[in-house]
């Protein structure tokens, strides 16, 4: 008997399988030739049991790139596979969905027909290696072998263009537009414009279209140059981006980039007020020292009339003194007339401008002052530029007569 129950336990060791990491190939045919499918994992009785996984996609032979898929594997779940996807030098992004190839039990067979494998995977993103910055493209990669010529083509450009995402930042603020995961990752598109929606923690939200670009990172409308768009405030009130951009965002500052549009905008506002209040004052001010200067100049102007009124009037009073009523006031307002001496003349006019000619003419002195128009003009040109070169202000010149004649030493003649 003891022997019988021995016998019985050994056989039942062999004919009980314990899990084993195994790896199995599957050989594909499609377009352009066959392709395969290798599997790695803990295989029990011909089936993928619970635990790690790794799947390699491979396309026809000779192409230099592949899909990775590592994680976990649940056998009975609706979600089989959770863990990350991976292309060839493109990134790694977490994913979850259904991974098998045999579809009566949604499980994977060692033993399947390679025509039945079937892949529905939905990602999320780690970017930049931070936890708490999290894009989630709005897409799902699904792949099934059931057609005959199956093209997998598509291969290394599923995720680099994503349509649509979602990015978590770690201030709360979310981001939801297309973005880029080429040579890093980007907000936008590979060229011209696209729309997006910035979402704030409070509930604050802007709408819009930016430009695209190979260095967007956040795409904070409140700092990015956007090209259009319309702030949505929790209070219900909107602002468009062309208000904010010609009235506010110069008042921006670096500590302001961690607030939201309703805390920040109250704050440009106020500060545009303290601006324009400045701006007025200092116009204000401006426009009174203006007023004081002009005033200034206006008394300025006001003394010189009255020191030049008053040498008038004393030349007047000394002309009058010296050659009689007359005579004196004709003097003093520039005005010569027959009769006047030579002295009396040149109170009025300067006789170094002039050239003098003298003749005797039946029994009588006759002297001719003929104005030098070219003398007059070179000692202007030189007194102009040296009263200039000293700041000085150049003499009155006297008026000009163009020829004065005299008989014996009395004005007879004006011309």
């Amino acid at each position: 008997m003891k022997r019988f129950l021995l016998l019985l336990f050994a056989t039942y060791l062999c004919s009980t399988s314990y899990a084993e990491e195994q790896t199995k190939t599957y050989t594909i045919k499609g377009k352009g030739g066959y392709h395969f499918i290798i599997c790695r994992g803990n295989f029990q009785n011909g089936m993928l049991s619970d635990g790690p996984i790794y799947l390699s996609l491979h396309p026809e032979k000779g192409r230099d790139w592949n899909i990775v898929l590592e994680g976990t594997y649940c056998s009975d779940s609706t979600c089989t596979f959770l863990g990350t996807y991976k292309e060839y030098r493109g990134p790694v992004l977490g994913c979850y969905g259904t991974v098998y190839n045999n579809k009566e039990n949604r499980t994977i067979s060692k033993k399947s027909s390679a025509k039945e494998w079937e892949i529905d995977l939905r990602f999320y993103l780690f970017i930049d290696n931070d936890p708490q910055i999290k894009a989630i493209p709005e897409f799902r990669f699904q792949f099934s072998t059931e057609k005959e010529s199956i093209d997998w083509s598509f291969w290394g450009h599923t995720i680099n263009n994503c349509i649509a995402a979602t990015v978590y930042f770690p201030n709360g603020c979310k981001y939801i537009g297309p973005i880029i995961l080429i040579n890093g990752w980007y907000i936008g598109k590979d060229y011209g414009n696209f729309k997006y929606q910035y979402v704030w923690p409070n509930g604050d939200y802007f709408i819009g279209e930016l430009k695209s670009s190979n260095s967007h990172k956040d795409a904070n409308p409140l700092i990015t140059s956007v090209v259009s768009g319309c702030f949505h405030l929790v209070d219900g009130s909107t602002l468009g981006y062309e208000d904010y951009k010609i009235n506010y965002k110069k008042f921006l500052t670096e500590q302001d980039e961690y607030l939201n549009p309703s805390q920040l905008l109250p704050i440009l506002k106020e500060r545009k007020q303290k601006e324009e209040a400045k701006k007025k004052q200092q116009e204000l001010e401006k426009q009174q020292e203006k007023a004081r200067e002009e005033a200034l100049q206006r008394e300025e102007q006001l003394k010189k009339e009255r020191e030049q009124r008053i040498k008038a009037e004393q030349r007047k009073a000394q002309l009058i003194r010296k050659y009689g009523s007359k005579w004196g006031v004709l003097l003093a307002m520039g005005k010569l007339e027959l009769g006047m001496t030579k002295q009396m003349c040149q109170e009025v006019v300067d006789i170094g401008s002039y050239d003098i000619s003298k003749h005797v003419s039946w029994g009588r002195n006759i002297e001719t002052w003929s104005f030098n128009y070219e003398r007059d003009l070179m000692e202007l040109e030189l007194t102009s530029g040296i009263y200039q070169a000293f700041g000085i202000t150049p003499r009155i010149r006297k008026r000009r007569y163009s020829q004065l004649e005299f008989t014996d030493g009395v004005l007879t003649a004006i011309n």
